[in-house]
């Protein structure tokens, strides 16, 4: 089964890159977090992968998997945005033209931190009914004791 869902991923994978289309394609798929988990593992960049395995492990268990998927999509088109205006050498555009991809690449930052924001807001609204109960639990198990 993990074979044949690795098989599948794989032609999902993008030579160099991914485009929002794709990335729309994969935030809907059936993948789920093992999938996901998979296609963070093939991201090159190591400081990337830290930090999409650190938004995994800290929302996983309290949102939508799909929603898992679309921000990971959104922070790797925002990363390849950032490499193609760092490549772009200010000679070989116009100035319009740089600016026109800055705000984009703003926007899309803009846009992925809202979704951040609510599924992290999603996940504290899950956990702390929980955490209120440990914390009951132990002052009822420390008042027993006494």
């Amino acid at each position: 089964m993990i074979s044949s869902l690795k098989n599948r991923l794989s032609s999902l994978l993008p030579p160099s890159g991914i485009s929002r289309k794709g990335a729309l394609a994969l935030s809907s798929s059936t993948a789920g977090v093992d999938g996901l988990r998979w296609w963070i593992d093939c991201q090159s960049n190591p400081t990337l992968q830290f930090e999409l395995r650190l938004s995994l492990f800290l929302l996983e268990e309290h949102v939508y998997s799909g929603d898992l998927w679309r921000l990971v999509m959104a922070r790797q088109i925002e990363v390849m945005q950032e490499e193609r205006l760092y490549k772009v050498q200010p000679q070989n555009c116009t100035g319009t033209d740089r600016f026109a991809k800055e705000l984009e690449l703003l926007e899309d930052k803009k846009d992925r931190a809202q979704l951040e924001l609510s599924l992290y807001s999603q996940a504290m609204d899950v956990f702390r009914p929980h955490l209120r109960c440990m914390y009951i639990m132990l002052c009822c198990i420390r008042a027993w004791k006494y």
